[in-house]
């Protein structure tokens, strides 16, 4: 059949000319691609909305499948355990401290993967941008991206912010935090009181103090960590690089399929 020449799509009201091919219903009834892609997101959102929520495991149970995900890094792995299981009360954020971003991207990431919610990841630059535009988050909006925009299951994401050790970097940190409500999808509101923040720095001047004494916040603060920063986290912990076969391996095991990254690192 012979579509018209001023065929439209009936949902977003676009002609063909600009968003290509449309499918033809009865009643002269057409649907644009990018239209059909947003019904299959709202589907799959309902579907997980209507999904059961398994009961939390406790951190014991956690850290057994966190063991079997990534080896080694027993520090990091009681810093994230104890900062995510409690989350309907949450106690704080965590930092990660050493020279191997791509361990601690991944131990941040192997954790979503066992709590099953949705994962991004951004440095310090990417961030810059919610100084002079606080709704601009680009961190958020990858996690809406992560959650194909279900805010309420973004509100409950992992999101893994990389090179704080600069101070003005940790301002832009508190602006997000201390907003509450960022909106990074135009005049949607964001919560980011349920979110846990991993945020990673290298901060060599640790060096300087005994490796197996215990990370603090006044030692952080001494290091150059702002001191209101500092207050919200409710750990710090050393990260070491993974050797290859663990990257490997926790490459093969963790699912990838909720990630995503800030539009600065794409």
């Amino acid at each position: 059949m012979e579509r018209p020449r001023n065929a439209y799509c009936s949902f977003c009201r676009k002609s063909y000319r600009d968003v290509g091919p449309l499918v033809e219903g009865p009643g002269n009834v057409y649907i644009c691609g990018e239209c059909v892609e947003l019904c299959q997101a709202i589907i799959a959102q309902e579907r997980r909305r209507r999904k059961p929520t398994p009961p939390l495991e406790d951190s014991s149970q956690l850290r057994e499948k966190l063991d079997r995900l990534v080896a080694g890094q027993d520090e990091a792995k009681r810093a994230l355990l104890g900062a995510a299981v409690p989350r309907a009360n949450p106690r704080g954020h965590v930092l990660l401290i050493g020279s191997a971003r791509s361990a601690k991207v991944l131990l941040a990431r192997a954790l979503a993967h066992l709590l099953d919610v949705p994962f991004a990841s951004s440095d310090a630059a990417g961030l810059a941008k919610s100084i002079s535009l606080p709704t601009d988050v680009p961190v958020l909006y990858a996690l809406l991206r992560a959650s194909d925009f279900d805010v309420e299951a973004a509100q409950r994401g992992i999101a893994y912010l990389d090179g704080l050790d600069d101070p003005e970097m940790q301002e832009t940190c508190l602006s997000v935090w201390e907003g509450h409500n960022p909106k990074p999808l135009g005049n949607i509101p964001f919560d980011v009181r349920g979110l846990l923040f991993v945020c990673g720095g290298i901060f060599p001047a640790l060096a300087d103090y005994d490796p197996d004494q215990p990370l603090t916040a006044e030692r952080m603060v001494k290091v150059g960590a702002r001191s209101r920063w500092v207050q919200h986290f409710a750990a710090f912990a050393r990260v070491t690089p993974l050797s290859d076969e663990s990257l490997f391996q926790t490459m093969g095991l963790v699912d990838f399929t909720h990630t995503s990254a800030s539009p600065s690192e794409a």
